[in-house]
């Protein structure tokens, strides 16, 4: 659920372009890598890791330029809204 939200909202938010471009079309991959991630991340099991090895995150996100300001403020916005929205469900 917060996974399809923060996606979700990457289509939705006009200030979410600038990180919604460096994205393919599809985002299921995209889904699917940060689930598993968040499962690892949260406490769960390492899905993530099994399957990738360690994330490296500076590296798998210094190529597609997301320290750009529009980008991270994307990004953010689409953090918070997605972990408000699924805080508020059951």
């Amino acid at each position: 659920m917060l996974v399809k939200r923060f996606y979700s909202l990457m289509d939705e938010l006009p200030e979410a372009w600038g990180v919604r471009r460096l994205h393919a079309e599809d985002l299921g991959g995209s889904e699917e890598k940060l689930f598993l991630f968040l499962s690892g991340w949260l406490g769960g099991p390492n899905l993530y890791v099994e399957r990738f090895g360690p994330p490296f995150m500076r590296a798998r996100h210094l190529p597609s330029r997301l320290v750009s300001p529009s980008a991270t403020s994307g990004c953010c916005a689409c953090a918070l809204r997605s972990t408000s929205a699924s805080a508020m469900r059951p």
